[in-house]
This record gives C-alpha cells, structure tokens and sequence, in this order.
C-alpha cells in the first residue's frame, strides 16, 4: 500500500499541462485551458478535441469521453491521465510519474521511520507546558504559534519538528531549556540536530521549507528556527534556517532547482559575516546572485521580528542589499579595520619616536 503522503508529493509535483504536452502540443485557448489533439492512440483526432484545465489540474477529451467530462471515466487528475494514455493501473500510474519526476519511492523502512517521527512528535507536543510553554511565550510566541509549527518538550530539551515539504516529520532540532553559560563552557551545544537517518539529512535541509509559496520570487535565508517562527509569524513569506549548519553544495542544488532569489539573513557578528561572504560565493559559482540583509550588532532575525513585528516585510526589501555592494562594502570595511588595527600598533612606536626628538 502506497502512503497518502507520498501519493500526494507525486499529485502536487506534476502540472497536468507539462505532461500532456509530452504526448501532444497544446495551445492555450483562453484563460487556464488549453486544447490539442487527442494523444490517446485509439483516437485518430483531426480536430482538436482534447482539453486541459490548468487550475484544476483536470483534463478531458470531447470525444472518448474520458477525463472530467463523463462517459468512460477514470478520473480526471494526473493519475487516470497516466492510466489513460499507458494503458496502467493506478499504482503503477502512481510509480511511473514518482520516477519520471525523481521522487524516491518510499520503502517500508522509509515508512516505519516517518511513523515513528510522527509519534515522537505528537508524544512531545503534549507534554508542552508548564516551565517550556512559558518560554516560548517569553519569546514571543502565543499558542496558536506553537500548534502551528507542532512546538513540543521532551522533560529537558524544546522541541522543533523538522518537516520536509509535504509536512512529513523527519526529526528534530532540540533547544535545551536551561541553557547557561556554564553550559557553553562546558562544550554543551544550545541546540542538536537529530542524525543523519534514511529520511532526514541536515546538509539537504531548510527548515521552514513546508510553508514556501511558489508564486514569490525570493527565498530567505536565516540560521534558527526562532527566526523563521517568529519572522513568519509577523507576515514574512518563504523564510527558512539551516539551523546552524555550514551553507553546503546541497543547499546550492536546492536553490536552483527552487529558481528563487536567495536573502541571507544571517547574524551581523564576524563569524556570521564570513558564513554569508562563503554562501553568497558559493551561489555565485552558479550564476546566482545572492542578496543580503546586514542585520544590527547583537540582533537576530527572532530579535527583529519582535522589534518591528508587521513591518519586517518591508525592513527586509528596504534594507536588503545586491551581491555586489555587500562584496564592496565588505571589502572596504574589511581595509578600514585593518588600517585602524595597523594605527593602534604602531601609534607606541610613533608616539616614543616623537617623544625622542629634540625639540
């Protein structure tokens, strides 16, 4: 048995319009229908006769009577089409679009590791409450926020469920409750990932990525899930985190494939300033041009969100700089550092020198 999940990771990843046009050109007719001859090698169509309904993801042909529109009808979506024109029943209908789009087909191992996630996630989402919940609030959120993002505690550490794009439950980034300074010292990391699995690996990963919207052309890109909570939560829009990992090849893939315009977001401290100089560089090897919003000494984006809460959408696009001008001003900044670094060394030596000269 197929899951649910995966069956409607295939359905949502395929435009009707795309695949029929493997089988016949199509032109488009008016506003979301397109029509062409019928593909179907029973049907000798001299007329245009077949249609395609690009909104609702259906199709149907005049004059077999298939799809939408009555008569033999098996279904009308990208599954009986597949059926339809290959001759398949519908699991193979269902495996045949999985591999031609590149969609692993799970396995029951797959299946058994996204259940227990599930579980795991529903286990720590009830015991949200008391010390965590008040954090959380402390922090900003309300409660309607936490259900939202499947907020849980697990007796020590906050819990954040990872959600791939179709909201399956991969695993978990934990934030420990009481984190202090001590806790730095003693090499204790504020927050931990969950491992490398078969489901979940964190070099692939953004976190966020369920709630992307298609139809906006950028992609912002922060460091904790505070900041994409929080941010989301004031109207930012397809803002995700890599969660502390180093910006990789993957992600690169993944940003071009998404054919979005990338904004780091990143902490405005140098080690988050040499994060962003190495991701923006590693995109541009790509041909893709990152922008960058230099954030305020000692703020984050969670910082910035609670700061300017609905007018963070527009703090982004009035602040956010090209490629270009964050390289030259980094650059520049960078000289200036280093002048005045060279100026506090040598003003000793100057300052005995002249001190040495007789007047």
């Amino acid at each position: 048995m197929l899951p649910q999940s995966f069956i409607t990771q295939v359905k949502q990843k395929v435009n009707i319009v795309e695949l029929v046009q493997k089988y016949t050109i199509l032109e488009k007719v008016s506003n979301g229908i397109w029509q062409g001859r019928c593909p179907h090698p029973d049907h000798d169509d001299q007329n245009p006769s077949f249609r395609v309904w690009e909104k609702e993801q259906s199709w149907a042909c005049m004059v077999c009577h298939f799809g939408s529109k009555g008569g033999d009808n098996k279904g009308s979506d990208c599954f009986a089409f597949i059926q339809w024109i290959e001759n398949l029943n519908w699991k193979q209908a269902i495996l045949k679009l999985a591999k031609d789009y590149g969609i692993p087909i799970p396995t029951e191992k797959n299946q058994k590791a996204y259940n227990l996630q599930k579980k795991l996630a529903q286990s720590y989402q009830s015991s949200l409450h008391g010390q965590a919940f008040n954090y959380l609030i402390d922090r900003g959120l309300n409660k309607q926020d936490m259900l939202k993002w499947g907020l849980g505690f697990d007796g020590e550490r906050l819990d954040f469920p990872l959600y791939d794009k179709y909201k399956n439950v991969l695993g978990f980034t934990k934030r420990y409750l009481n984190f202090t300074e001590k806790s730095s010292i003693n090499k204790i990391p504020k927050y931990k990932n969950s491992p490398t699995s078969v489901i979940f690996n964190k070099s692939f990963y953004f976190y966020g990525i369920h709630n992307l919207n298609n139809k906006i052309n950028e992609i912002r890109i922060t460091e904790g899930p505070f900041d994409v909570i929080l941010s989301n939560k004031y109207g930012v829009k397809n803002i995700v985190a890599t969660l502390g990992t180093a910006f990789t090849d993957n992600h690169v893939e993944i940003i071009k494939q998404l054919g979005k315009i990338p904004v780091f977001c990143l902490d405005g401290d140098k080690a988050g300033n040499k994060a962003t100089i190495t991701a923006i560089s590693k995109l541009a090897k790509e041909n893709i041009y990152a922008k960058v919003l230099v954030l305020p000494p000692s703020l984050d984006m969670a910082d910035l969100a609670n700061k300017y809460k609905y007018n963070l959408e527009s703090y982004i696009n009035n602040n956010a700089v090209t490629y270009g001008y964050y390289l030259t001003s980094s650059i520049v900044n960078e000289y200036h550092a280093k002048v005045n670094e060279l100026k506090m060394k040598l003003y000793p030596q100057v300052s005995s020198l002249i001190e040495s000269i007789p007047l």
